[in-house]
């Protein structure tokens, strides 16, 4: 009877061990799955609107073309599946830092239980644009 319940209660602790890595593996997937769509969102975004815009004061981004507008809240954090916190942003126009309006790059670095991350995205120029600012 004693052998019985040490195995018993020793298999109830592998189930629950294991259940928890189960878990743990998910969110890991999960929180990748969700940076693999924000840097897909942003690229996506960075290519398709002429004008990229950061306004500091309602921490969002503003994509426009003459087509139509968008934006994206960058508050703390990109709301999906799983919440990932931004820790630092870094705007960029022509290779240099600005603290708010035109940019053309962004870098954002992510942490999330067991994930850091940096994602970079940029917008290609192209010619007629690079021509027409001078850079």
């Amino acid at each position: 009877m004693v052998i019985t319940t040490v195995v018993v209660g020793l298999a109830l602790s592998i189930l629950k061990m294991l259940q928890r890595h189960t878990l743990d593996i998910q969110h890991f997937y999960e929180t990748k799955n969700e940076l693999t769509l924000l840097h897909q969102n942003l690229s996506h975004h960075f290519s398709k609107y002429e004008n990229i815009q950061w306004d500091v004061k309602n921490e969002r981004l503003n994509f426009r073309n003459p087509i139509e507008k968008k934006e994206i809240d960058l508050s703390e954090a990109w709301e999906g599946k799983a919440k990932l916190k931004i820790d630092e942003r870094k705007f960029y126009l022509n290779g240099e830092k600005v603290v708010s309006g035109d940019i053309d790059a962004i870098k954002l670095s992510i942490s999330q239980k067991g994930v850091a991350k940096v994602l970079f995205v940029y917008k290609r120029k192209d010619l007629a644009e690079v021509l027409k600012n001078g850079n």
